[in-house]
Order: structure tokens, then C-alpha cells, then sequence
């Protein structure tokens, strides 16, 4: 018997200790895994040597001559630094394609295909020999590279001795040339020099090399840092390149979207939050009615910002991330304080039930001697075997009747409609073939489903245009349990959970 009692004590001790443990385990944070491309929206932006060459292209300057015959002025590289809209945009050396009004500016795509490109006015700077190229139709797979301008880049600034990769295309490449990522000649050197800020220039030991003017100076990411010119110092030992900043300046002057590696790094951020509510949108409810609408309110700014042209301004990132991040945070730390206290509170059980087995078991130890102790199980024992009386009347007893109890139903805000939900699931939509036929364009065909699992009901968005919301909170493909009281909100329509 003393064995028996030993054993069980020891099996509620274990017990008690591991559903303690995991109650702790049940409440703390868990780290959800980073996805990408969520809800539409263009995947985190990142950058490399690899990207970088593919942002690389040749550019050749044409002239007619009297007769009608086209003398090839001049051939060198470009890089693209815009592909937003309809006109991409190449960046080259001034010189390299100014030579009159009759000049025709040519940008190669692949082989012997070209795309016609202008030189507008506003968009060159005969004082910096600079020149952004308007492209009349678009380049086929290749890709933008971003600009690193040194002013947004406080904690990262560039300094002599960084390593950094001069792209172009060699002047010796025939017509019969990809020129793909593959052909690009890159040299790799170290920044020697830094005159100016702001629009000044880089000075750097990477060997140059005919066809290389106009290419482009990037550093270890494949960020832009500069537009090399090497009609000074020819081919030689050394680069100079002018400052991305002065490219930034003529774009912004002209209002044309482009990439820097300090708006990369906003958006990423930016997109990182984002993905962690959408597919975590539990942890909307953690907070309190003013910081859940904040934080909701949060959201919706940082897609529209991340999903409209707003994506490359500098300002729009950055404010919806600081917006973000403030309703975000209150969110964290009030639901930090709640499991901190749970978690002490559950260590305080777990100790308490630990020292009142331990003390059971030494006064069972010093008391299991006892005659009167060890006759107890004996006397139970005889009690267990007689058998019951028999009461009469009651050999059959009677049971209540169950309580019937009414289905949920919904209630369409608009018209007062009321609809009971008799399955086991509902679909709403505007479709015929819908349960419930909400009829408005805004509301997709099949938009919402509302289905019961284990005796609770939840709604699951299917997939729709304008999305799924309860309680102004967006629902994700994983659904969200329905309380009675919830309102379910299609584009404009509203539905009232009834229970």
C-alpha cells in the first residue's frame, strides 16, 4: 500500500509540474516565420553583384551624315536606375551621347535589338557631365539598380578604403554580343578618394577600361554609389565617378519614382510588420479598443503605402513605419506586462504544489504505521461490497427534457434582413449559388465563409477582392472565431453575428 500511494503521489507531482509548464509554454510569445509576397504585395527588396550587372546596358550615339548614312559617334555603358511607368530611364555621361539636335541615342537590349531614347533637357547637367536617358519602350528582363546616396546614410557612410565594383561593357564586344549579365566586365577596387559631398566625386583603383564610361561604381551590395566618367584619365589605373547624389537630385526634380538603399531598408521594415499582423491577426485582440484601433488604423496606412507608388517616397515609409511601430509597441508592452504576470503566477503554483506533496509524503512516511490507518482501506473495502438497496419508485429515473436551444443567425445591417445558420456552414456572396446573396459589385462572388467547428463558429475570408473584416480587423485564411455581437464587414455591407 505505502508503495502504491508513493507511486501515485509521484505521478500527480509530475503531472502537476508538466500542465503548469504548459500553460507557460501555451501563453508565451512565439516568433512567427517571415513569409514573402504577402497579400500581393512586392517581396521584401534586396540587392547584389548579380542584380546589380543585370541593370547594366549599352548605349551607342549615332549622326546622319549628308547623304543619309548613320556614322556611329560614340559607344559606351549605362546603368538603369528606373523602371516605374511606362518610360525606363538609363543613366550615362553626357558627352558620351550629345552630339546636336540630329543625334539618336540608342540603348541595347539583346544582340541586335535597341530601344530609341531622348535626352531631355531637364534631365542632364552639362556642369557634372551627366545624362538620364528617357527610354521610349522597355528593356526586356533587365532590372534598375538603386541608387546609395551617403546624405540618408548617417551610420553607413562610405569612406575611403570600402570595396566597391566598376560595371560597363567592354568596347570590344561584337554585334553578335548577349549583352546580358554574363558579358559585363567588372573590376573590383577600393575607394582612394572622396571630394565633395553631396553631388562631389569618388576617386577609386579599379582598373579602367574602354567602353567603361558611363558605366556604373556599386558598392559590395550592388548599390549604385556613382557614375563613372573616364573621359579624363582614359583607360587607366584609377576611376572617378560622380556622387549618386546628383543623379538622386535630377529625379526628384522631375518627380520620377526610383530605388535607394535607405528606402530598401524602410520598406523591408516596413513589410516585415506588416506580414507579422497579417498573419498573426490574433494579436490585434491583445490590446485595448483605443490601441487596437490604432494599431488597425496602423495597418491600413503601411498596404496602402506598400502597395501604391508611395513605396519609393522617402517620407510616405518612413511615417507609416514610425506610425507602425508606436501602435505596435503600446500593443507589445501591455501584452508583455499581462504574460509576465501569468508566467510569476504559474511559478508560484508550480513551487507551492511541489512543497505541499513533499510535505504529504514525510507525514505519510511518519504516520503509515498506524492500526487505525491500515484497517481504514479495509472497512472502505467492505462498504464497496454490499450491494445497494433498492428505493422504490426510483427504478427507473426521470430525465429533464433538453433545452432546445436556437441556431445563430445573422443580420444584414442594411436591411434587417435575419438569416438562421442551419448547417454546418453558410457562404456569402453576391453568386446565386450563395447561401446568403449579398447583391452589391463591391462584395466578390463567393466572399465569405462562416462555418462550425466543434460546436464554435468561425469566419473565413475566400479569397476576396476588397477582403473579409471583423470588427474593422482583417481575417486572414486561417478564420477567426465569430462572439455573439461580432459585426462582419464585406467592402461596405455590414452583417451582425447573432447568438
Amino acid at each position: 500500500m505505502k508503495e502504491n500511494f508513493l507511486r501515485a503521489l509521484k505521478r500527480i507531482t509530475v503531472r502537476g509540474s508538466l500542465l503548469c509548464l504548459s500553460l507557460i509554454m501555451l501563453i508565451a510569445p512565439q516568433t512567427a516565420l517571415a513569409g514573402s509576397g504577402v497579400n500581393g504585395l512586392d517581396e521584401p527588396r534586396t540587392m547584389d553583384l548579380e542584380k546589380a550587372k543585370n541593370g547594366v546596358v549599352r548605349v551607342v550615339a549615332v549622326t546622319e551624315d549628308e547623304d543619309g548614312n548613320e556614322k556611329v559617334r560614340a559607344v559606351s555603358s549605362g546603368f538603369i536606375v528606373s523602371m516605374e511607368g511606362s518610360s525606363p530611364y538609363v543613366v550615362t555621361t553626357l558627352h558620351a551621347v550629345d552630339f546636336g539636335d540630329d543625334t539618336t541615342v540608342r540603348v541595347i537590349i539583346k544582340n541586335d535589338t535597341f530601344a530609341e531614347a531622348r535626352i531631355d533637357g531637364s534631365l542632364k547637367s552639362r556642369e557634372k557631365d551627366l545624362c538620364i536617358l528617357s527610354v521610349d519602350s522597355q528593356l526586356g528582363d533587365k532590372n534598375a539598380i538603386p541608387l546609395r546616396v551617403a546624405s540618408y546614410e548617417e551610420e553607413e557612410k562610405l569612406a575611403v578604403g570600402d570595396e566597391v565594383t566598376l560595371l560597363g561593357f567592354s568596347s570590344g564586344l561584337g554585334s553578335g554580343s548577349d549583352f546580358s549579365a554574363d558579358d559585363v566586365t567588372a573590376k573590383s577596387g577600393k575607394i582612394t578618394k572622396m571630394s565633395g559631398e553631396n553631388g562631389g566625386y569618388y576617386s577609386a583603383d579599379t582598373p579602367a577600361f574602354d567602353g567603361a564610361d558611363g558605366g556604373v561604381l556599386v558598392d559590395q551590395d550592388g548599390y549604385a554609389i556613382g557614375l563613372v566618367n573616364t573621359e579624363e584619365n582614359g583607360s587607366g589605373s584609377s576611376v572617378s565617378a560622380l556622387d549618386a547624389a546628383a543623379i538622386e537630385a535630377l529625379l526628384e526634380s522631375e518627380d520620377i519614382s526610383f530605388r535607394t538603399r535607405d528606402k530598401d531598408l524602410l520598406y523591408n521594415e516596413l513589410y516585415e510588420l506588416f506580414e507579422f499582423y497579417t498573419n498573426n491577426p490574433n494579436e490585434f485582440k491583445k490590446a485595448d479598443s483605443s490601441s487596437q484601433k490604432a494599431l488597425s488604423e496602423a495597418y491600413n496606412e503601411a498596404y496602402e503605402v506598400l502597395s501604391s507608388s508611395s513605396s519609393y517616397d522617402r517620407a510616405s515609409l518612413a511615417r507609416a513605419l514610425s506610425d507602425f511601430q508606436d501602435a505596435a509597441g503600446s500593443t507589445t508592452t501591455k501584452a508583455a506586462g499581462f504574460l509576465n504576470i501569468i508566467v510569476i503566477v504559474l511559478g508560484v503554483l508550480i513551487i507551492a504544489l511541489l512543497v505541499r506533496l513533499i510535505l504529504l509524503k514525510r507525514w505519510y512516511r511518519k504516520n503509515s504505521g498506524g492500526t487505525e490507518n491500515s484497517e481504514a482501506p479495509e472497512k472502505r473495502k467492505r462498504k464497496k461490497d454490499k450491494a445497494p438497496k433498492k428505493r422504490k419508485g426510483r427504478d427507473k429515473p426521470q430525465r429533464a427534457a433538453p433545452e432546445v436551444m436556437a441556431p445563430p443567425r445573422l443580420r444584414i445591417c442594411r436591411t434587417g434582413e435575419e438569416r438562421y445558420i442551419a448547417g454546418n456552414s453558410i457562404t456569402i456572396g453576391k453568386s446565386g449559388d450563395s447561401d446568403i446573396v449579398i447583391s452589391n459589385n463591391k462584395v466578390s462572388r463567393h466572399h465569405a465563409l462562416i462555418e462550425n467547428i466543434y460546436g464554435s463558429y468561425y469566419l473565413f475570408d475566400q479569397n476576396s477582392t476588397n477582403g473579409t473584416f471583423l470588427n474593422d480587423i482583417p481575417v486572414n485564411a486561417g478564420g477567426v472565431r465569430l462572439m455573439p455581437g461580432d459585426i462582419i464587414r464585406l467592402a461596405d455591407e455590414q452583417i451582425e453575428f447573432i447568438q
